[in-house]
């Protein structure tokens, strides 16, 4: 898909910006979790717009339904309902079916969805549920939401602004928190450059892995090198334009489907 045109009026960028927004989040964060000011089908996670939120969690009960799959999952913080719509003809594609075995009672998962209230209480509309394939990724999981926690409790609270413009007008920060690039942002917050490699996620990435990085590089050179590529994804998924699949160096865009 392509951008928004920067003549845009602004609540339209704003929009934008705020439905492809994923969050990283606790159960906690998600069961606490309010309606967006907007009265849209995005909510606040933690002072964030959040269109779709990403946990780390245990699978504690598993039931399949004849057109659905129900799972109860609980990361420590506490427990949250989830549910998954399949495909027809999913079973017919190995790597799912072998994907959605492995995802049982006592698994440890990776869960991308939609939060969704009903009667006060959230649930979780599961778009990918794997298994974790490293414990590393636990730990980077947590230690990405302290991070995003503590950085937007540094910021004020959200009001009409997306969590995109963090870094403030016209400045997008890379993993380590300096100023990066920030020649003609375009109306979503990201530079140049960080759009070019977000245009290569939608196009290239609609598979179920999406985008492994080291063609990502290839495909970005000469005008980006390795640790310009490598910093920009940080950023992409710490905006939550992106986030990973089989493992750290698979990236799809939230906005690929």
């Amino acid at each position: 898909g392509g951008f928004l045109s920067q003549a845009a009026p602004n609540n339209e960028r704003k929009r934008g910006a705020k439905q492809q927004t994923l969050v990283p989040a606790t159960v906690k964060m998600c069961n606490e979790a309010q309606e967006s000011p907007d009265g849209d089908d995005a909510c606040v996670v933690d002072g964030r717009y959040s269109s779709q939120v990403r946990i780390v969690a245990n699978i504690l009960d598993v039931q399949q339904k004849e057109t659905r799959i129900h799972y109860q999952f609980e990361d420590g913080t506490g427990k949250i309902e989830g549910t998954v719509w399949p495909n027809e003809n999913d079973d017919e594609m190995p790597m799912l079916k072998e994907k959605r075995d492995r995802c049982r009672v006592g698994a440890h998962v990776v869960v991308v969805g939609a939060l969704k209230p009903f009667k006060g209480v959230q649930s979780l509309r599961c778009y990918d549920v794997r298994p974790v394939e490293d414990f590393n990724e636990l730990t980077h999981h947590f230690l990405e939401v302290c991070y995003l926690h503590a950085r937007a409790k540094s910021l004020p609270a959200v009001k009409d602004e997306p969590a995109s413009n963090w870094g403030g007008a016209g400045t997008t920060m890379n993993n380590q928190g300096a100023p990066m690039d920030v020649d003609a942002a375009p109306a979503n917050g990201l530079t140049v450059n960080q759009n070019r490699l977000l245009e290569h996620y939608n196009v290239h990435g609609t598979g179920d892995e999406g985008c492994q990085l080291a063609a990502v590089v290839q495909a970005m050179a000469p005008t980006m090198n390795l640790n310009e590529v490598h910093d920009a994804v940080n950023v992409l998924v710490a905006e939550g334009f992106l986030y990973s699949t089989i493992d750290e160096d698979f990236h799809k865009s939230t906005d690929s489907g």
